[in-house]
């Protein structure tokens, strides 16, 4: 007969007390502060009593100046509370300030880094700095004053970024200097502003390094991502974009030649450079040295450019006029009427077309051919051209 005083074996395993353990454990373990342990037994009948506080000044001065300095540790590194509610918060703030050490200072230091748009950690940060030695955090001299003017004003973080781009250095040894951590939130936001304000000016790519930059405009959300490169595209000539951002550009947004969908947001004044860039990267993988030389400074007025490899040959269109390379050397340059082209040439200019099918001097809409003669031929070409871009096709 079975004994009914023998109970069937039980194991409590406490899940969700463990879980917390071990996520206040990570968070403190290298901190010089309370132990998890001690944190866990005081933390939850701290913010009882917080928040069982009349909403008075005086009464919360009075019960911050009877706590102890690992009660004031704990209140500092358990921001922002996310579960209570906002009477409860200004009441730790004020406490917070009431108490403070440079622990606090620390502790919300470390909180800006990872919630840097949180208004009560930047207020306490100002009221940091206004009240520290010039030893906190162990800044520069004048690093610290700029910080202490900065979280006086309001947009804090835009001004950070505006301070830290200006000095013109790497800034990966600027967030050193400035104690801010590469792989925080706020090093996140600050190099957005940071390209927004300075991928316009010539010094920022050369100083930052394209890999890093490339880098950093990758993971950028697409919106924001075009409003940077507008910037960018629209301070600088196409001549001058660099390679490897304008490579990942293509690849984020597409070439514009054929799909539109994705530069709906930019400009059309943007978007010709870079089509100016495109063409100018073709042409020089089409010509030699000298030809792809002298055709770079009209880039700019080319609407259009078809290329074909076999045989070599690219169109440049002008508007109103197309102009044909060969990519053998020892070929003339044959001009023709852009609308004569269109309709006669241009369905011919296919894959394996025969090169004297597109060299035709008697039709109605030819207009000149012309030699690259050696040293003389580009100020010729350079006399023709100008009569040309302007209209002039009977120049004789």
């Amino acid at each position: 007969m079975p004994n009914p005083y023998v109970f069937p074996s039980f194991n409590f395993y406490p899940k969700r007390l463990n879980e917390e353990s071990q996520r206040i454990y990570q968070k403190y373990k290298d901190a010089d502060i309370a132990t998890p342990k001690q944190i866990m037994r005081k933390l939850p009948d701290l913010l009882d009593k917080i928040r069982k506080l009349k909403n008075d000044q005086e009464i919360i001065i009075n019960f911050a100046n009877k706590l102890k300095p690992i009660d004031i540790n704990i209140l500092s590194s358990e921001y922002p509370y996310e579960s209570e509610d906002e009477v409860t918060v200004k009441k730790i703030i004020l406490i917070l300030n009431v108490k403070y050490t440079r622990v606090v200072g620390k502790r919300f230091w470390s909180h800006f880094q990872h919630i840097p748009d949180d208004q009560e950690v930047q207020n306490m940060l100002g009221y940091c700095f206004n009240n520290e030695s010039d030893d906190f955090l162990a800044l520069k001299q004048k690093v610290r004053q700029v910080y202490t003017n900065i979280f006086n004003h309001e947009k804090v973080i835009l001004n950070i970024a505006i301070a830290v781009g200006a000095i013109k250095q790497p800034l990966l040894e600027t967030f050193a200097d400035w104690r801010i951590d590469q792989e925080s939130r706020l090093a996140e936001k600050l190099w957005s502003y940071i390209l927004f304000r300075y991928m316009r000016e010539s010094w920022f790519i050369t100083t930052q390094g394209a890999d890093l930059i490339e880098e950093k405009l990758e993971y950028m959300p697409l919106s924001f991502y075009k409003q940077v490169m507008e910037q960018y595209l629209s301070a600088n000539n196409f001549d001058d974009y660099n390679d490897q951002i304008m490579k990942q550009l293509i690849s984020r947004l597409r070439d514009p030649r054929e799909d539109k969908t994705q530069w709906h947001d930019m400009k059309e004044t943007t978007i010709s450079s870079v089509i100016s860039w495109l063409h100018k990267h073709e042409l020089f993988e089409f010509l030699d040295y000298d030809r792809f030389d002298y055709w770079k400074k009209y880039l700019r007025y080319i609407s259009k450019l078809e290329v074909i490899e076999s045989p070599p040959v690219a169109a440049m269109y002008f508007d109103e006029f197309v102009v044909l390379e060969f990519g053998e050397i020892g070929n003339a340059v044959y001009f023709y009427e852009t609308a004569g082209f269109d309709k006669h040439i241009a369905p011919k200019l296919i894959s394996k077309v025969y090169e004297s099918t597109l060299k035709d001097p008697d039709a109605h809409f030819f207009i000149r051919k012309l030699s690259h003669t050696k040293g003389t031929w580009h100020s010729r070409f350079d006399r023709y051209m100008t009569n040309y871009l302007n209209g002039n096709f009977n120049i004789r």
